[in-house]
């Protein structure tokens, strides 16, 4: 890649809600120049762009996390074996399988729908030989005790990577209203997050509505926070080799509250893309280089909690080489509208 390619990447991983001229006044670019290398980007696949409903807001009561250990040996039918995951499993939107060892992350209404989703996972698992005796792991945080300070951020690891300066901005707490929507308003926002990066002619076909009510409603979402833009690099591309996810259980002598200040420490290794903590649980994804790239990333990981005396037992951690790795689900945030204003 080029500087250009490698700064207009950063960019709209980094500022996702910015369109080509906001992005090139930003970086200091023309907005032909953002044009061309972003199309490019996209043509080849290395960005990829997401619009992530407000869990809350559409009537989720739960993030989830199941991890696992599966046979690896029943190869047989395994296309078919991810279609029937894809569409059997309503409340994940993140799925990776390398052999025996599989990660989902989801959305859920509530224990009743997660408890489906379950259900659903290990039938589809034991219809096609994967079942084992294996003990599965299911982590759940109740979104109104859950502090989540990063979610698929991948600007302070590009940062990094291309050697570019990295500031996160300053978040105010906002308090989200209820939100009662209309039918074409489901229709439309259920519509944009199945089809993110979709033109406004075929949201408005697959909706039922004009293509002007697509853009009204578009920029009323993304304005009240109702959708959130989320662009994601193909890391893999970049020389990353290996994703990490960890899942520590804390010591219930420290609340989320308490562990602030740490937790800002942990998210000073621009590994971590993600980290969702309860009161009692916390978990995370990042992405290495290698092996010993994620080494030296845990040590500094449990050297802060350890320290501190936040850790109740030892952390949990599933590897996934990239190389391998099954992507059965990347961001489909559809599935978590299913049922949505029922």
């Amino acid at each position: 890649m080029t500087s250009r390619e490698r700064l207009v990447l950063y960019g709209l991983v980094r500022w996702p809600h910015l369109g080509d001229v906001g992005l090139g006044e930003v970086l200091g670019l023309g907005r032909t120049t953002v044009t061309v290398i972003r199309r490019r980007l996209v043509g080849h696949g290395l960005v990829e762009g997401f619009l992530v409903p407000d869990f809350g807001r559409v009537g989720c009561e739960l993030l989830t996390a199941l991890y696992g250990e599966f046979s690896g040996a029943a190869s047989h039918g395994l296309d078919a074996f991810k279609a029937v995951v894809r569409d059997g499993v309503g409340s994940a939107f993140y799925m990776v399988r390398f052999g025996g060892q599989h990660l989902s992350l989801g959305a859920a209404r509530n224990l009743t729908q997660v408890g489906e989703a379950i259900s659903a996972h290990h039938r589809v698992h034991h219809e096609s030989g994967y079942l084992t005796d294996r003990r599965h792991n299911y982590v759940f945080f109740p979104l109104k005790l859950t502090n989540i300070p990063r979610f698929f951020d991948y600007a302070p690891l590009l940062a990094k990577e291309f050697g570019l300066e990295y500031r996160p901005d300053r978040v105010t707490a906002s308090k989200a209203v209820d939100w009662k929507p209309t039918r074409r308003e489901r229709g439309v926002y259920t519509a944009l997050v199945s089809l993110p990066e979709a033109s406004d002619e075929k949201v408005a076909a697959k909706a039922g509505v004009s293509r002007q009510t697509v853009n009204v409603l578009r920029n009323r979402f993304l304005g009240s926070g109702l959708l959130r833009p989320l662009k994601i690099p193909d890391v893999s591309r970049l020389g990353f080799g290996l994703l990490a996810f960890t899942h520590l259980h804390m010591s219930p002598h420290v609340g989320r509250d308490g562990r602030k200040k740490h937790t800002e420490s942990v998210l000073e290794d621009c590994a971590h893309v993600l980290k969702v903590s309860g009161d009692l649980e916390s978990v995370l994804l990042s992405f290495h280089k290698d092996y010993g790239d994620y080494r030296r990333s845990h040590e500094r990981l449990l050297g802060v909690y350890r320290k501190n005396r936040l850790l109740s037992d030892d952390p949990v951690v599933k590897l996934f080489p990239l190389l391998g790795t099954d992507q059965l689900l990347n961001h489909r945030y559809g599935n978590v509208l299913s049922g949505f204003g029922d």
